[in-house]
C-alpha cells in the first residue's frame, strides 16, 4: 500500500451536499444527501442510476445483505428499503414519529436514532410496532450501530456520551460512558460518528481532532487515540479489520473552517490496525 497523498479513483456527483455512502459490492455504491435521491453508481462503468428518493433529505444509508436492499433514513420521518434493481419503488417503508439522524440494519433488525425519542430498534419481520426502545441518559443520540450478532446496540449523542444496550437476554448490562473530551481542559466536543467493527469493537470519533477503538464489552480503550489538525468527522472499519478509514475535515454546525483550519484541506486517512490498536488497555 502506497504511504502519502492518492489520486481519487472515481468521484461521484449529486446535485447537493452527500451525507452518506454505503457499497453493495465491490463495484456498486449508493449516494444518498440533501437533493434528497438515492443514487447507485457502477464503478466500473461510471453509470449512476437513481433508485429512489424521498420527500426531504435523506441522513444515511445502508446495506443490508441478508435482504439484498439499501435501507435509507430520512428527515421526512420514513426509514425505506430499495432493491439495486428495482423499480424505484421502495420495498419497504417504515414510518417514524420524528426526523432521523442515525440508523443502522443488520439481518432482520433495524435500529434509529429519533429526533426527541428514544433510540428504537425494529424487527424488519414485523416493523409495524417497535421491538425494543431505549433511553440513553443524554437524549440527543445522533448515532447508532448493531453488534455484528444482533445482541445490543451502541449508540451516541452529540454531547460525547456513548451508551451500550444489551438485550435482555444478555448477560452484559447496559452502561454508557464518556469519550472526545479534553482531559486537561475538561472541554466537551462533539461525536461525530460511530463505526462497528467485524468483531465487536467500535470506534468513536469526533470534534477534538481524535478517534478512539474501544472494547465495549468491558469499556477498555484499545491502544491510544490518533490526534489530528482537524476533526474526525467520519470513519469505518475495512471488512477484514485490518484497516480503518477515518475522514479528516469541518464540523459544518460550527459555522465556516476557521482561517487556520481552511489552510488545511480535508483528508482521507487509512489506518492500518496491528495488534497493538486491538490490545486493550484499561482507561
Amino acid at each position: 500500500m502506497a504511504n502519502g497523498p492518492q489520486p481519487p479513483l472515481f468521484q461521484i456527483k449529486h446535485e447537493s451536499p452527500i451525507f452518506s455512502a454505503t457499497f453493495v459490492n465491490n463495484s456498486n455504491v449508493v449516494t444518498v444527501g440533501a437533493d434528497t435521491y438515492v443514487k447507485q453508481t457502477d464503478l466500473q462503468t461510471n453509470q449512476a442510476t437513481k433508485i429512489g428518493s424521498h420527500l426531504l433529505p435523506i441522513r444515511t444509508a445502508k446495506y443490508n445483505p441478508e435482504y439484498q436492499s439499501v435501507a435509507t433514513a430520512s428527515w421526512d420521518h420514513t426509514v425505506r428499503f430499495w432493491t439495486p434493481n428495482g423499480n424505484g419503488q421502495p420495498v419497504m417503508s417504515i414510518m417514524l414519529p420524528e426526523r432521523v439522524y442515525g440508523m443502522d440494519t443488520v439481518s432482520y433488525l433495524l435500529a434509529v436514532c429519533i429526533a426527541n425519542n428514544p433510540v428504537t430498534v425494529y424487527d424488519l419481520r414485523n416493523p409495524s410496532t417497535p421491538l425494543r426502545q431505549f433511553q440513553p441518559l443524554d437524549p440527543m443520540s445522533q448515532q447508532v450501530v448493531i453488534y455484528p450478532s444482533g445482541h445490543g446496540i451502541v449508540s451516541g449523542a452529540v454531547g460525547g456520551r456513548v451508551t451500550v444496550s444489551m438485550f435482555n437476554d444478555q448477560p452484559v448490562k447496559s452502561y454508557s460512558f464518556r469519550t472526545q473530551r479534553n482531559q486537561n481542559t475538561k472541554k466537551i466536543h462533539e461525536l461525530c460518528d460511530i463505526a462497528m467493527s467485524p468483531d465487536g469493537l467500535i470506534c468513536t470519533a469526533g470534534g477534538d481532532k481524535t478517534y478512539s477503538i474501544w472494547d465495549t464489552i468491558e469499556s477498555d480503550i484499545c491502544g491510544s487515540s490518533v490526534s489530528f489538525s482537524r476533526p474526525v468527522t467520519n470513519v469505518s472499519f475495512s471488512p477484514d479489520r485490518k484497516f480503518l478509514a477515518a475522514a479528516i475535515g469541518n464540523i459544518w454546525e460550527r459555522g465556516p473552517p476557521s482561517q487556520k483550519d481552511a489552510a488545511t484541506p480535508p483528508q482521507l486517512c487509512l489506518h492500518e490496525l496491528n495488534e497493538y490498536w486491538l490490545t486493550k488497555r484499561k482507561k
